[in-house]
């Protein structure tokens, strides 16, 4: 009765040990899930925002997790909610702005979405061993083979953008200068990544000035309009004083 619009795949609630108790899902109960991190950061008294391939269901997911807690407020289990990618890919996907490609990652730098499907499940850049190591003990991404793209200054910098941050670099795969816009998603471990070369950012500051000319135009002349209006109002009774 919560699933408002069929818009998670499924609601559960676990126990202390991280092992559903019951679902909308039959297939989740009784499985054991205190290897994500939704888990580990609710079990902790945080709600938690996560991405993950359901190593139960195979699909992609948005986990939204809170703490369960007592009247005294020991936490005693953790609810989740999968929401269905679609929702938050779609804005993603049918993004207006043509000239760029969008991209989010999650906190280890790995491309869950973008409207170039080319970038999807592809590393930012090479790979490190650890994340490499991290990515498969959490089952993130499980059959899933990660790729890699040439941004390794993008990834090598994310862990330190707490708010937004752009990069110029070459890229040896599209043959030409880029610019890339990272901009961190609130509190949440996702980054949004806009990119494009440096003749479409150069081209739509080049848009932007003209319509601000224009803008600034239009107000010179209204202003011009208004001022003359203004002085006929303030001449006429002078003139008729003249006259006399």
């Amino acid at each position: 009765g919560y699933n408002i619009g069929d818009i998670y795949s499924a609601i559960y609630i676990l126990n202390s040990t991280g092992t559903v108790m019951v679902s909308t899902d039959p297939s989740f109960v009784n499985k054991n899930y205190s290897f994500r991190d939704y888990f580990q950061k609710s079990l902790a008294g945080n709600n938690y925002l996560d991405i993950a391939l359901g190593v139960t269901s195979g699909k992609l997911g948005y986990y939204f997790s809170s703490p369960i807690r007592s009247d005294s407020g020991e936490v005693l289990g953790v609810a989740v909610a999968k929401m269905k990618p679609d929702y938050i890919d779609n804005s993603i996907i049918t993004s207006r702005l043509g000239k760029f490609t969008l991209m989010l990652s999650d906190s280890n730098g790995i491309v869950v979405s973008s409207n170039n499907s080319k970038k999807e499940f592809k590393s930012l850049g090479k790979i490190s061993l650890s994340t490499s190591n991290t990515i498969n003990k959490k089952k993130l991404y499980t059959g899933i083979a990660i790729g890699e793209l040439s941004y390794d200054v993008v990834l090598n910098n994310l862990p330190s953008i707490k708010n937004s941050r752009a990069f110029v670099l070459y890229d040896i795969k599209d043959n030409q200068e880029e610019i890339l816009s990272v901009a961190k998603v609130g509190s949440y471990p996702f980054f949004l990544i806009a990119e494009g070369s440096t003749s479409n950012y150069i081209l739509e500051s080049r848009n932007l000035a003209v319509l601000l000319s224009l803008f600034v135009a239009f107000a010179a002349v209204l202003a011009t309009i208004i001022i003359i209006v203004l002085i006929q109002k303030l001449v006429g009774p002078l003139q008729k004083l003249t006259i006399f």
